[in-house]
C-alpha cells in the first residue's frame, strides 16, 4: 500500500523549523544571562536588620526605617558642601525586620539609618517625622547633622546586618511666663499676636538642635536616655541668656518653669520712634554683659534682668540702606526701672 507525500514527510521537521527553534533557544539562553548578571548585582547586596524593645528584647512592629546616602551639595565651582540624602523608607514587619536591596548605584556609598516609632525614643537623630516625609517625598538636600560613628559603607556581594534597640520615648515639657510690674504692662500684653518665647533643646545622643516657638508651653520627645541642654529665650524683652541642664530616662517626663521676671533685678524699657525697624542692645564697657531686643510694633522695647552698672545702650535703624545707630551711657542701680527714649528724624 502506497503511502503518500503528505504521511512520509509528516515526522520530518524542515530547515525553517529547525532554525526558528535555535534561533529561540539562543535568544532564550542568552536573555537568561543577562537577567542573572544584573539581578546578581541587585540581589548580592543588601542591607537588613531587627528593631526591637530595649526593655523587653521583643521585635517593634512598623517601625519607620529611613535610609539616608551621604552625598555632596555643588554650591558653585570653588565650593561643595557634605549634605545627606534621605533616600529609602520602609516599615519593619511583625518580626521587626527591614530588607533594603542596593542597587549598581548605590554601591561604594556611605549609609547611616533613622528609625522613628511612636513611644519610643528615635534612633539617628531628633528630626521631626513630619518635616523628614516632607523631605523623603521631594528628595531635598539636607545639611547632615548626624551621628558620624553610625556611617557605614555597603560593597558589591556584601550582605549588611543590623540589630537596632529602641528604649521608651522620654519626654521634655517647657513652661514658659511672664511676671512684670503693672506699669510696664501695656508693653507685655500689647504682644498677643505672636509667639513671646522660642525654646531649643541640645541631647548628648543626638547631633541635632530641635527648637519650637511657644507661648505658655510646649513639648519635646523622640528622645532616648541621657543628657539635654535647654535655651530659653524671650522673643519680646531683652533678657539674659538661659541654659538649664538636666538628665533624661527612658520613659520618663521632665518638667522645666521658666518666668521673665521683670519685677527683679533692674529693667530698661522705652520707646524708638521714626523707626520701623530697630533693635535695641545695651552692654558694658568692657563686654561682659550684655543684653538685646527688638522693638515691637508700636515702637516700644523692654530689657529685664540686668545687673547694677554703667551701660552703652543703642538703638540701630535698619530702615536705612546701611544701619544707622544713636548711642546714650546709662547708669543703673539695683533693681532700678529707667525710662530711655530714642527719635530718629527723617535726613
Amino acid at each position: 500500500m502506497k503511502q503518500s507525500k503528505g504521511s512520509r514527510n509528516s515526522g520530518k521537521k524542515g530547515p525553517r523549523f529547525n532554525f526558528l527553534f535555535n534561533f529561540k533557544f539562543l535568544f532564550l539562553v542568552l536573555f537568561g544571562v543577562v537577567m542573572s548578571l544584573n539581578l546578581s548585582a541587585y540581589v548580592s547586596s543588601r542591607i537588613e536588620g531587627v528593631v526591637y524593645d530595649k526593655e523587653t528584647g521583643k521585635p517593634i512592629e512598623g517601625a519607620t526605617v529611613y535610609f539616608v546616602i551621604d552625598s555632596h551639595f555643588v554650591i558653585d565651582s570653588h565650593r561643595n558642601m557634605k549634605v545627606a540624602l534621605l533616600w529609602w523608607k520602609l516599615k519593619t514587619d511583625k518580626e521587626g525586620h527591614f530588607l533594603k536591596i542596593i542597587g549598581d548605584i548605590g554601591m561604594g556609598r556611605r549609609y547611616t539609618i533613622l528609625v522613628f516609632k511612636d513611644g519610643y525614643g528615635s534612633y539617628g537623630e531628633m528630626i521631626d517625622v513630619s518635616d523628614i516625609e516632607k523631605r523623603v517625598s521631594s528628595r531635598q538636600r539636607v545639611m547632615r547633622p548626624l551621628n558620624e560613628k553610625r556611617w557605614f559603607k555597603i560593597r558589591e556581594g556584601e550582605i549588611k546586618h543590623l540589630r537596632i534597640g529602641l528604649e521608651k520615648e522620654a519626654k521634655l515639657e517647657v513652661r514658659v511666663s511672664y511676671r512684670y510690674p503693672s506699669e510696664l504692662g501695656f508693653i507685655i500684653e500689647g504682644e498677643r499676636d505672636r509667639y513671646k518665647s522660642r525654646v531649643c533643646v541640645e541631647h548628648s545622643g543626638y547631633r541635632q538642635e530641635v527648637c519650637k516657638n511657644v507661648n505658655d508651653k510646649v513639648q519635646f520627645g523622640k528622645f532616648g536616655s541621657g543628657e539635654i541642654t535647654v535655651h530659653v529665650y524671650s522673643k519680646i524683652i531683652g533678657w539674659p541668656k538661659v541654659v538649664y541642664k538636666r538628665k533624661v530616662k527612658g520613659g520618663e517626663k521632665v518638667v522645666i518653669n521658666h518666668v521673665f521676671d521683670l519685677t527683679k533685678g533692674g529693667v530698661v524699657y522705652g520707646k524708638v520712634s521714626g523707626c520701623l525697624d530697630c533693635d535695641v542692645s545695651m552692654h558694658d564697657r568692657n563686654w561682659k554683659r550684655y543684653y538685646s531686643c527688638k522693638i515691637n510694633d508700636k515702637g516700644f522695647y523692654i530689657i529685664g534682668g540686668i545687673k547694677e552698672g554703667e551701660y552703652i545702650i543703642k538703638a540701630i535703624n535698619y530702615d536705612y540702606i546701611r544701619a544707622k545707630e544713636k548711642k546714650k551711657v546709662i547708669s543703673l542701680r539695683k533693681g532700678e526701672k529707667k525710662e530711655v527714649n530714642f527719635i530718629y528724624k527723617e535726613d
